[in-house]
Formats: structure tokens, sequence, C-alpha cells
């Protein structure tokens, strides 16, 4: 477990051919892989780490102590491993305290994770509609009548509400300008 988290993808593999249990936890019930997303690196170690343990075949969908599946943790990061973990468990799943992975990506101002998480989140369309005041260059609104429209689906929602709760519109700001490049007023939800 110690190789995992420290990124010694090579230490991993022979360990795994020599009969170590990739399935085993430690006293938090984390696995293997769950240590390795949970040291927060960004080096092309850790990403063979990761990519070795998953085709190794750990466990996506085991829960820690704190019910955080290997998602939680990717996102909470802005593990570069993300998009790989994406569909081998509920994108909406929450851990222990009811927070979904794009929530964590959220309250970190991992800006890629949330993208990332929200388009494979796309086909839980509700019927809200999230509007935008335009702004001009100056920072005044334009006609508050002129609003860009944006289907919101169900994560982006319970996001949003995170992100008012820990006072991170910013994320929010940030993600829909560099999206949509608008520069966008306080959101009004009808």
């Amino acid at each position: 477990m110690a190789a995992s988290f420290m990124d010694h993808w090579e230490i991993v593999d022979l360990l795994l051919d020599h009969g170590a249990n990739i399935y085993e936890i430690d006293s938090a019930g984390a696995t293997a892989l769950h240590l390795a997303l949970s040291n927060g690196s960004k080096t092309e170690a850790h990403d063979k780490t990761i990519q070795t343990l998953i085709k190794r075949g750990s466990d996506l969908t085991l829960a820690d102590a704190h019910g955080r599946v290997c998602l939680h943790l990717a996102a909470y990061y802005g593990d570069q491993n993300l998009e790989s973990l994406i569909g081998h468990t509920c994108i909406d799943i929450q851990d222990a305290l009811g927070r979904t992975p794009l929530m964590l990506a959220a309250s970190q101002g991992q800006l890629k994770a949330v993208d990332q998480l929200i388009k494979h989140g796309e086909a839980k369309i509700t019927s809200r509609l999230l509007y935008f005041p335009l702004l001009d260059n100056k920072s005044k609104p334009t006609n508050l009548n002129q609003r860009f429209p944006i289907f919101i689906t169900r994560n982006f929602y319970r996001t949003l509400e995170c992100a008012f709760y820990l006072n991170s519109l910013s994320i929010f700001v940030s993600q829909l300008s560099s999206v949509a490049l608008f520069n966008y007023a306080k959101p009004v939800l009808i």
C-alpha cells in the first residue's frame, strides 16, 4: 500500500505479480487505489500507478470508512485519471456526508474535474433553467431581459447549491466564462 501512495508503480506491479492482495484495505477502509488517488500527485509516475492498479483489477466501487469511492478522491484532487474512473460507479454517488464527486471537485476549485463530471452527467436534465444576465466590458448589466439560458443537470444544481453554501460561486463563474466566453453577473434561478 505504501508503494501505491508513493507512486512507485513498478514496485506495485512487482508486488501484485508476487501475490499481493489488490483488495486489501487499511484501518480506514482504503485500498491501494484509494491511497494512490489521495496523494494528490500530478506526475507521470502517479498516472502509471493509478493505471496499473486499475488494469490489475482494483475494485473501483469499494467505499472507504468515509463512504468515498475512488471517483470521490479523483474529483477532490482533480486527478488526471478521473475520466477512466467515470462509468465504473454511479456519478451521483454520495459519501457518508452526502457529498457527490461533483460537489467535492467544486469545493476544491477543480474546474477540469467539474467540467468532466458535468459532461458525463448531462443525460439527467431537470426542468430547471439557470439564467445569467450578460455583462458588457465595463461590468455593468446590459438589458436585464437579455439572459443566457443554461439547461442544468441534477449534478450541476447540487454543486451550485454546494458552491453557494461554501461561498464559492467563483468556481461556476470561471467555468461558465471559460466555456461560453461570456462574463456573467449574479445568477438568477427561476
